[in-house]
C-alpha cells in the first residue's frame, strides 16, 4: 500500500534544507532518495513474488530491483548521481560539493522533470530559507542549487511513484475509482 507520509518526510526536508552542514545536507537527500526506491519497490512488486526479493539493504540491490520493476531511466540516473555524491562524503573524505556534481544533478532532475507537460526547469526555481533568505537557482551557494535541485526530484518522483502504484491499488482493491455522475 502506498502511504504518502511515509514518501513525503516534511521534518527531514526541512532539515536538510535548514543545515549548514553540507555533510548533513546530502546524508538526509540520500535517505529521502533511498525512501523514493523503496517506495516505489513496495508500490508495483508483485505480492505474489515479494517474498522471492528477499532482504534490501544495499542500496545498489534496492536500484537493481527498481531497474527490473520498470522504474523509468531518468530517475534512476538521479538516484545513482545522489548516492555517487552521498559515497563520496561517506567514504572518500569530502565534505564540501563539487560544482560539476551539483550541475550534473541539476541536468539529471530536468530530464526527470521533462517526462511531463509544463515542468520548470531547475535553473528556473528559488528557495526560501526559515530565516527568510531567497536564492534562485545559481544565486546563492552551491548547498542551495543542491537543495532546489534535490527538492525538485524528490516531488517530481513521488508524482512518479503515485503514478506507478495506482495500477497495482486498483488490483488490490486499494484505491477505488468513482464515476462523479
Amino acid at each position: 500500500m502506498l502511504n504518502i507520509h511515509k514518501l513525503f518526510d516534511v521534518q527531514m526536508m526541512i532539515a536538510a534544507t535548514e543545515t549548514e552542514d553540507e555533510v548533513g545536507c546530502v546524508l538526509r537527500v540520500h535517505l529521502m532518495a533511498e525512501n523514493i526506491l523503496i517506495n516505489y519497490i513496495d508500490s508495483v512488486k508483485n505480492p505474489e513474488t515479494e517474498k522471492y526479493l528477499g532482504k534490501m539493504r544495499d542500496f545498489g540491490v534496492k536500484m537493481a530491483v527498481a531497474t527490473a520493476l520498470g522504474m523509468p531511466r531518468s530517475v534512476l540516473q538521479v538516484l545513482s548521481h545522489i548516492n555517487h555524491i552521498r559515497n563520496d562524503f561517506a567514504h572518500r573524505g569530502v565534505s564540501k560539493l563539487h560544482p560539476g556534481d551539483v550541475q550534473n544533478l541539476q541536468r539529471f532532475v530536468d530530464e526527470v522533470g521533462n517526462l511531463k507537460p509544463g515542468y520548470s526547469s531547475v535553473k528556473d526555481r528559488t528557495i526560501e530559507y526559515l530565516d527568510g533568505k531567497m536564492y534562485s537557482y545559481g544565486e546563492g551557494d552551491l548547498r542551495s542549487d543542491f537543495i532546489i535541485s534535490a527538492m525538485t526530484f524528490l516531488s517530481e518522483a513521488i508524482l512518479i511513484i503515485v503514478l506507478a502504484a495506482v495500477p497495482s491499488m486498483l488490483k488490490k482493491g486499494e484505491l477505488v475509482v468513482v464515476d462523479p455522475e
